[in-house]
């Protein structure tokens, strides 16, 4: 049976997925691309390219019955207003298809911001960004103090980090302003953060027994890699506001690394969270009275990855 395959090749210098899978580095033309020399070079382009997997996730928010719900900022009103039923889903709970990232705390609370005073023009939005991310650089770091419990379940429940009392045999969250759950290679338009860091964001167990294993599963965190298409998400942290600034100067040790696995994986928060922010691939929202998070794999589709040397 014929069939015709379609396709949209992402090569913008700050898309993440380009970056994720080389093709911010191909020679793409860039005026008259449909002329018959220009559509030869793009031709060329995708056969000197590799079939590859990437993978995609579900993140659902659930907010409490009482004070629970979403907002977001909407261009139509000039405003940040509450959100009803929508794509997402209802009033108090709502899920997200997150493809390249998806955050809590800080990046959430910026982006919200920028989405007031985008403009069309790259430029301007970078220094945006930079501005306003001085401009929150006061945040203290206690978003782990929100959160109380990060579960695996599959099926049963299974505690992997925690600042709650109810648990001394596992590690706990170091502070940190921001948390992530990374599925491309790069974030923040074109940054590799994950491989250049070797920064735990862990404390140790208040159990004295259990410390042997952490050491030894702390080891092994420190020398994994990030690959989008394993099946795996990494986790990490952020521990304050500078280290969004060394993140664009460095890279090197930016973040704090939390855990990789396949998951799926739950967050609970502590009683009395007021509003939550967090982005799914760069869109912005405030969860009011959060209650819980998970996030599992939803899937993987092909992609090309581009091999260079053109």
């Amino acid at each position: 049976m014929g069939w015709t395959a379609a396709a949209i090749i992402p090569s913008g210098t700050g898309n993440d997925l380009a970056h994720t899978y080389g093709w911010n580095t191909a020679p793409f033309p860039t005026h008259d691309p449909l002329r018959k020399d220009n559509l030869e070079r793009i031709l060329k382009l995708l056969e000197h390219s590799d079939l590859v997997f990437h993978d995609y996730w579900r993140v659902t928010v659930v907010t409490k019955e009482e004070e629970g719900g979403f907002s977001a900022w909407c261009n139509t009103a000039k405003s940040v207003v509450r959100l009803g039923e929508d794509r997402n889903g209802g009033v108090r709970i709502k899920s997200f298809i997150m493809s390249n990232y998806f955050s809590i705390g800080f990046e959430g609370a910026v982006g919200t911001q920028f989405d007031k005073y985008r403009g069309s023009s790259r430029l301007w939005n970078r220094a945006l960004y930079g501005f306003l991310f001085l401009a929150h650089s006061n945040t203290e770091p206690k978003l782990c103090d929100a959160v109380d419990t990060i579960f695996t379940f599959n099926p049963q429940l299974v505690a992997l980090v925690s600042n709650s009392d109810m648990y001394d045999q596992i590690p706990g969250l170091l502070p940190c302003v921001s948390i992530t759950f990374l599925n491309s290679r790069t974030i923040l338009g074109g940054l590799e953060l994950w491989g250049p860091s070797v920064k735990l964001g862990l404390s140790p167990p208040k159990d004295p027994n259990a410390y042997a294993d952490f050491e030894a599963a702390a080891h092994e965190l420190l020398t994994t890699k990030a690959d989008s298409g394993d099946g795996k998400i990494e986790v990490f942290s952020m521990g304050s506001t500078a280290d969004y600034v060394q993140a664009q100067a460095v890279r090197a040790n930016a973040i704090q690394r939390v855990m990789q696995g396949s998951g799926p994986f739950l967050l609970t928060f502590k009683d009395g969270i007021g509003d939550m922010p967090f982005q799914v691939d760069g869109e912005y929202f405030f969860a009011h009275g959060v209650g819980s998070i998970s996030v599992r794999q939803y899937g993987s589709f092909g992609v090309l990855r581009y091999r260079g040397g053109l």
